[in-house]
């Protein structure tokens, strides 16, 4: 009986050096020539069921904070309609980046330089999603107020 000539990995990598394949198809011939196409698909499956509990948790977190943020009125009556609207739209823009693990200031530079601009000129709102303003305080980004605490010393007596 003919029996299929095994490779190793090694042998692959070495070829590829000079054929420049995709790993990923180098991976899909090592598992063909060394019979281990149920291996294989083990894999995957794990692969795929990690995946999707990932984006489960991912996306729920992100429902949840989405659910629990809207445009409060307080920010429109403080900002008026463009500017809070545009305020709106740098906190749910940067509660989506946050969730999904990417960087807001690559994601919406404009958006970025807007709030960098126009923060440190305004009053904190009343209410405001707390875990952004700790971002942005964290970039260097306060509103006037709390510049104004940190000036006087307020800011400790607060932690306290």
């Amino acid at each position: 009986m003919w029996e299929q000539r095994k490779i190793t990995l090694k042998q692959l990598v070495d070829r590829q050096r000079f054929t420049g394949e995709d790993d990923s198809a180098l991976i899909a011939e090592w598992f063909e020539q060394n019979n281990m196409a149920l291996e294989g698909i083990d894999i995957i499956s794990k692969l795929a069921k990690k995946k999707i509990e990932d984006d489960d948790w991912k996306f729920g977190w992100l429902r949840s904070d989405l659910t629990m943020y809207s445009a409060t009125e307080n920010i429109m009556e403080d900002y008026g309609i463009k500017d809070g609207c545009k305020l709106n739209s740098a906190t749910t823009n940067w509660i989506i980046c946050s969730r999904m693990g990417e960087d807001f200031k690559e994601k919406c530079p404009q958006l970025f330089e807007w709030v960098a601009k126009f923060v440190p000129k305004k009053r904190q709102p009343f209410i405001f999603w707390q875990p952004f303003k700790k971002w942005l305080n964290d970039n260097g980004i306060y509103f006037k107020d709390q510049k104004e605490e940190k000036e006087n010393g307020d800011e400790k007596r607060k932690e306290l």
